[in-house]
This record gives C-alpha cells, sequence and structure tokens, in this order.
C-alpha cells in the first residue's frame, strides 16, 4: 500500500485525510488529481490540480488558496493581484498564455520581484505560453520564468 495525503482547501480552512491506495490502484489517483479542489501529496513532492483562471480582461487577481498551480489566457493587457496562499515556502506555477491575437503584456503584482529587478518581458506571440515559478516567503513572490513555449 501506498501513502497519499490528499489536501483539500478552501478560502476558511485546511483539511487534510490521508487514504491509503493499492500501488497499482492508478484510477483512484487519477480520479484526485482530476477533482480540481484537491492536491496530492508524495514523499514530499505536491501534485496540485491546475485552476484554470479564463480570460484575463485589463484586471486579474490570482488566488493562490486555490491551487499552487494557475493557468490564464491574456485577453487583454493585464494588471495581476495575487491573493496570498495559505502556509509560507510555497512553490506557486502560473502558466499564461497569449490569446489568438497575441501582443498583450502583464503588469505584475507589487509584491513580485525579478532577478536584477526587472520584470521579464512575456513572450507576444499568439496562442504562445509562458511559464512563472514564483517563491513565496510570506510576504514576497520571488519570479523566474520559462519564456516562449509552443
Amino acid at each position: 500500500m501506498a501513502i497519499m495525503t490528499i489536501t483539500e482547501k478552501d478560502a476558511s480552512s485546511v483539511l487534510t485525510t490521508k487514504n491509503e491506495f493499492a500501488d497499482t490502484d492508478c484510477n483512484q489517483i487519477i480520479d484526485a488529481i482530476q477533482d480540481g479542489d484537491k492536491q496530492i501529496k508524495t514523499k514530499g513532492i505536491v501534485i496540485a490540480a491546475e485552476t484554470d483562471n479564463g480570460d484575463s480582461g485589463a484586471i486579474k487577481t490570482i488566488d493562490w488558496t486555490t491551487s499552487d498551480v494557475q493557468k490564464i489566457t491574456l485577453s487583454a493587457n493585464c494588471t495581476f493581484t495575487f491573493t496570498d496562499p495559505l502556509g509560507i515556502a510555497k512553490i506557486l506555477v502560473l502558466k499564461v498564455i497569449q490569446d489568438g491575437t497575441g501582443s498583450r503584456t502583464v503588469t505584475w503584482d507589487a509584491d513580485v520581484e525579478w532577478a536584477g529587478g526587472t520584470a521579464p518581458t512575456l513572450t507576444t506571440t499568439a496562442a504562445h505560453v509562458d511559464v512563472i515559478y514564483f517563491i513565496y516567503d510570506g510576504s514576497k513572490y520571488y519570479g523566474q520564468t520559462i519564456l516562449d513555449l509552443s
């Protein structure tokens, strides 16, 4: 038997339950991963369901309490604000997708810091993807990017 911790998060609390799965019972594990309200943690690695934030509009709040992995499609030049995640020392992932028009730009939450003090220039090609990783220390987000995925 493999023991995995399934953590269910909501805005008011964190509820953790332990479940045992047979090593070969992949269906339960896949179902848990696909359930957008769950995370699976095994041996210190968290597999979080991705939260799809839809189209950005001009202003968007990314709520890190819903998931450590978020996706957004830029439909306009967008200013992001962040709702701080539960806990500290978090690694967060934001997948930013250019819509079919492209050329969208981003202004980041004031608590984000970048290497050299300057935010990266994201890819503006239509339908291309940038992945931004943040380390959250309880007050600041330290960002790093993987640019121009297609």
